[in-house]
């Protein structure tokens, strides 16, 4: 009988961050006042209409029909990584090395922003961000209790590195707004965060333990995580989003692009 629990290695990394993050929220959220219901659900919604959310979702179901093709000839070629075990470390340095970055970020900017609440916001964005991600990845992986292409357990879905890496992504990019670094070459960090967070998700496919499903998903849920975190403790809108909405003559499709 095959063993479907989550390996015991991946508790101890990921309990290390979660401590981490729970001592920051607590040295720097002590005043924070959470937002009421309504502006809950106006985010949630917001954030899930972000073409960073629902884009990799919707790739994610294209590719389920050739997800087992596509995973054994880039296990077997490792056409980036060069083997299997590159491929995992470079994921676990790389993920853990954004989520550093995204704690770091943050306290920096909690302490260098003089206005009254800013680094309770900021502690609160990117706790939120990171655990309510890194909670939604797990659930859903003893929900979904999917094989991982090497057999090794059933907790495939979602891919619990991409969640993080771009969660972290997301989230550094928005500490690098609220805060004011950057701003010239504010396109130059994002293309290395997210493109760092893309690499991670591709190395857990090269080293044979994800789906390309599964880190598509993961990305969704990081980013919608993130983005929501953003827009509830520090109103950052994010770029751009598409929204859905009926009116008197049927739907309307809207896109809005926030320079």
């Amino acid at each position: 009988m095959t063993n479907s629990a989550l390996p015991r290695g991946s508790f101890s990394r990921v309990g290390a961050h979660y401590r981490a993050l729970l001592l920051i929220t607590m040295l720097l959220t002590g005043c924070t006042t959470l937002p009421d219901a309504a502006r809950w659900q106006e985010t949630a919604w917001h954030s899930a209409n972000d073409p960073a959310v629902w884009a990799p979702l919707l790739a994610a179901v294209v590719v389920l029909p050739y997800d087992n093709d596509m995973s054994t000839k880039a296990s077997t070629d490792t056409p980036l990584f060069g083997s299997k075990e590159s491929a995992k470390r470079y994921s676990n340095r790389t993920q853990d090395g954004l989520i550093a970055l995204a704690i770091a970020s943050a306290a920096g900017c909690a302490l260098t922003d003089e206005t009254d609440d800013a680094g309770s916001h900021q502690a609160a964005a990117t706790a939120f961000g990171l655990l309510g991600s890194g909670a939604a990845s797990s659930l859903l992986k003893l929900t979904t209790n999917r094989e991982r292409p090497d057999h090794g357990s059933h907790n495939a879905f979602p891919s619990g590195h991409a969640s993080s890496a771009f969660a972290s992504a997301s989230l550094i990019s928005a500490t690098l707004r609220h805060c004011g670094w950057l701003d010239r070459q504010h396109w130059l960090a994002d293309t290395l965060l997210y493109g760092s967070a893309t690499a991670v998700s591709w190395a857990r496919v090269e080293a044979g333990v994800h789906y390309p499903s599964d880190v598509l998903a993961g990305a969704a849920l990081g980013n919608f995580f993130a983005r929501w975190a953003s827009q509830l403790w520090l109103g950052d809108d994010g770029h751009n989003s598409v929204l859905v909405r009926p009116d008197e003559h049927g739907l309307v499709l809207q896109w809005s692009y926030h320079f």
